[in-house]
């Protein structure tokens, strides 16, 4: 199956009209990579390009436009009212389909390293790729902007924590420093314009929304004035439109302005947004009862080539299979699918089943006062399944493309190292599925004392059965990623993948025994006969 990434790059400058042009025309038309498009802004003195494309053609080309903005941008020239640190800003990285976060992290820590060794920009690595907690976010790395970070770069007394984890910082004037990251979330960038061209009522509501003083955590906002309308806006980048939907941000901004006297006169999406963020909004805005994703009449066009036409002579995905077919698969004399993906799909039920608790729960009025605390978990069960069903095919997948691999020729010297250099590739691949699932199991876990805890009682065993069944996924994918291991000869990285799935089974299974004592002391309980 082709894999598919995500890439949002923006660099620093919206002004420059040849300039801009200059730069795109480094990823325009390149083969395996698709240009959506980019939005200069000259207020922002900034523009962003959104892409998607195969791996390794969308490296190159990030690094080709990457080289060509760091060459044409002088950041002592720069200016402008968006907070950045360098000419080619930022290169985030997303999974988009049939590809893992963990081998969008690797494509990210390839393109750092490489553009460094091309044109010794500093790097600094957030989002997944940071190396300490603080990196995760942009807003650290950021502090001072250019000429902030420039100068306590070049004071000698820097704290450590700032430095770059990539290149001198001799380097970081005049070219800045790029922030290269990958993240599971696609971020979804929204400006709110209200009708006043009072930037300072922009400003303070954008300060109410945005994470580090004290609004949405995953939500960083400015307040700008768009001059060229002469109105003031609430310029947002949500980067987890799951956890804080696009509903929540507009009614924060709806009733902060409304506390001095303006109103949002328009909402702009800049660039692509996932189809889960709209359906969100008309879940929230139409009350819609019982609705389902496949009630979309585009979602039943699925697998389709670029020029429009279904593969008919592709296999049917495991999840399209009845639950019937997919069991007669399962006991075939064919090796997949097998554990890894029933694993997958265990998880997957465990958080249908948490859904369906929360189905139960929220918007009933004798819940009202735990509504608060359990909405969030809605979208982020959702976003689970449906990632976890994804998991359980591409499973099949990558044990399909160990066996190819085993199979290839080894006559030569030649041969036989091309073939190694693959198997390697393709175990680590392998690993990598079953290791995503394990961590989602431990997420669902998570979610599971709060919900059975604080969700409709009627539903209690059904949150019980929903921690097992996470608890069965987190064990079945374990196993897989430690036989796995025994076919990899990076020291290293067996090292790294065995402690991360031992610390995943640590947690999953004190939550599991938290959730089964509440569930079954519970139920003791409700049975206990007078």
């Amino acid at each position: 199956m082709t894999q598919y990434i995500h890439a949002v790059p923006n660099f620093s400058e919206g002004r420059r009209q040849e300039v801009i042009e200059t730069i795109i025309s480094q990823v325009r038309g390149v083969p395996g990579v698709k240009l959506i498009g980019y939005f200069p802004d000259p207020d922002f003195n900034r523009t962003v390009v959104e892409l998607v494309g195969t791996p390794q053609p969308m490296v190159e080309a990030l690094l080709n436009m990457a080289a060509r903005a760091i060459e044409l941008i002088d950041m002592e020239q720069q200016t402008g009212s968006h907070p950045r640190i360098g000419a080619q800003d930022t290169i985030p990285l997303f999974p988009m389909r049939n590809i893992s976060l963990d081998e969008c992290t690797q494509l990210a820590e390839e393109i750092g390293k490489k553009l460094n060794g091309q044109t010794r920009v500093p790097i600094f690595f957030a989002g997944e790729n940071a190396r300490i907690p603080e990196r995760k976010a942009l807003d650290f790395i950021r502090k001072g902007q250019y000429e902030g970070l420039r100068d306590l770069l070049l004071s000698g007394n820097c704290d450590p924590r700032r430095l770059p984890d990539i290149g001198d910082v001799k380097d970081f004037v005049h070219k800045g420093g790029t922030i290269v990251s990958a993240g599971s979330n696609p971020l979804v960038a929204v400006n709110y314009i209200l009708n006043t061209d009072d930037v300072q009522i922009a400003k303070r509501i954008a300060r109410a929304a945005r994470g580090p003083s004290g609004g949405f955590s995953s939500v960083r906002a400015v307040g700008l004035r768009f001059t060229d309308r002469n109105q003031a806006v609430v310029s947002m980048n949500m980067f987890d439109h799951n956890a804080t939907p696009l509903s929540r941000t507009f009614n924060l901004v709806k009733s902060e302005a409304e506390r001095y006297g303006a109103a949002i006169t328009a909402t702009q999406l800049i660039g692509t947004v996932p189809q889960e963020s709209l359906v969100q909004v008309a879940e929230y805005f139409l009350r819609l009862e019982g609705f389902d994703r496949t009630q979309i009449r585009e979602n039943h066009l699925i697998d389709l080539h670029d020029a429009g036409v279904v593969e008919a002579s592709k296999p049917a995905a495991l999840t399209d299979m009845s639950v019937k077919r997919f069991v007669q698969e399962l006991a075939s004399n064919s090796p997949a699918p097998g554990g890894g993906s029933v694993a997958a799909l265990s998880a997957a039920m465990s958080a249908g089943l948490l859904s369906m608790v929360l189905g139960l729960t929220l918007g009933r009025e004798k819940f009202a006062d735990v509504e608060g605390e359990l909405y969030p978990l809605k979208e982020k069960t959702r976003a689970l399944h449906t990632r976890l069903l994804e998991l359980a095919n591409i499973d099949t997948d990558t044990f399909n493309e160990v066996m190819a691999t085993l199979k290839l020729p080894r006559e030569t010297e030649e041969q036989k190292q091309e073939r190694s250099a693959r198997i390697q590739a393709a175990y680590k691949k392998a690993v990598g599925v079953p290791l995503e699932v394990a961590e989602k199991c431990v997420g669902l876990l998570e979610m599971c004392p709060v919900i059975a805890e604080k969700g409709n009682p009627s539903a209690l065993s059904d949150a019980g059965v929903a921690a097992n069944m996470a608890y069965a996924g987190l064990e079945g994918a374990a196993m897989n990623v430690r036989i796995n291991l025994g076919s990899i000869k990076d020291e290293e990285f067996v090292r790294e993948t065995r402690s991360r799935v031992n610390a995943a089974l640590k947690v999953g299974r004190d939550l599991r025994d938290r959730v089964a004592a509440y569930v079954n002391q519970k139920i003791q309980v409700f049975c206990a006969v007078p």
